[in-house]
């Protein structure tokens, strides 16, 4: 299975849940994939890129620089 592949198929067996279920669940899914196949590209409502200033935690929030050359 390509690593395409297995993403888009969990996305299709999560649509086929919740049609089955007729709206009575939702599915909050935070990926990183960015497939142009469906049934992921028709589900997403977001797309958090710190590139286009949309980021899922807003810059103005982080108060402390992170110095990234630290390893743990």
């Amino acid at each position: 299975m390509t690593d395409r592949a297995a993403p888009l198929n969990l996305y299709k067996t999560i649509r086929r849940t919740i049609d089955a279920l007729q709206g009575e669940f939702q599915v909050i899914v935070m990926e990183h994939a960015d497939l142009d196949e469906e049934p992921f590209r028709s589900a997403v409502q977001a797309r958090w890129r710190r590139s286009n200033g949309d980021a899922l935690v807003p810059h103005d929030w982080i108060t402390d620089e992170i110095d990234e050359d630290v390893t743990s």
